[in-house]
């Protein structure tokens, strides 16, 4: 498998997400066709329940699963995400969160945008006629902020927020990335569009985490998206 340009890498970030991750992992296997050449790697991020020893297990039985453990809370997500894409082997790259809210079944439609000549396909949230997300609140906020996001460096993409995306590694040697926070997906996905030669968008349906709870400090992040945004265009 290496350096292989038609091998997917499908890259999930999760921390605290054992009861997700049972689930999804069994759905990435069931949506995808049998002959495809990809591979699964979870960033099991400073999770204190038991993902470590369920993702040891599964990894023994599965071989297109790896896993990489991350047991350092000096090491933040855009760093560790920075490492996932050195450590993945494909020459496709799909990124998903692994808390259920990003659905499986929608993968094979990034998978026809990148067969159809798409380096660069980000699964959106804010097409015309897409149902809003709950909570609404955080809906309407996000909204907003992306479409001022659209208008101000003058894009036909909806989402620049989202963690659901799938590109060209190629693309990934044209910047550097800077964003320690959740703000990384902002900022990775202003550079991976303003650099692709066909960037697209197809509709996702996101849905609500099933187990568990959200780590986002929405003041927090909003501080970070405004630094990101900078970085994105500039940096």
């Amino acid at each position: 498998m290496n350096n292989n340009q038609f091998l997917l890498s499908i890259i999930i970030p999760a921390k605290n997400e054992l009861e997700n991750l049972k689930i999804l992992i069994n759905e990435i296997i069931h949506e995808l066709p049998h002959d495809l050449d990809y591979e699964i790697i979870i960033v099991n991020h400073n999770s204190t329940d038991k993902t470590a020893q369920y993702l040891h297990k599964l990894e023994m039985k599965e071989n297109i699963l790896r896993v990489i453990n991350i047991n350092n809370e000096k090491y933040l997500f855009g760093p560790v995400m920075k490492y996932a894409f050195q450590k993945s082997k494909g020459g496709l790259i799909l990124t998903m969160d692994g808390d259920l809210s990003h659905l499986a079944k929608f993968i094979p439609d990034f998978l026809r945008c990148l067969k159809k000549g798409s380096d660069v396909v980000i699964g959106g949230r804010y097409q015309k006629n897409q149902r809003p997300f709950h909570p609404k609140s955080r809906f309407i906020l996000s909204k907003l902020f992306n479409i001022f996001v659209k208008i101000f460096i003058n894009s036909r993409i909806n989402d620049f927020t989202t963690g659901y995306r799938a590109f060209d590694r190629s693309l990934l040697k044209e910047f550097d990335l800077i964003s320690s926070h959740l703000n990384f997906h902002l900022e990775l996905n202003i550079k991976l569009i303003r650099h692709a030669k066909n960037p697209t968008d197809i509709p996702i349906r996101y849905q609500k985490r099933r187990y568990g709870s959200s780590k986002f400090d929405y003041t927090f992040l909003f501080i970070q998206y405004l630094k990101s945004l900078f970085w994105g265009l500039f940096g």
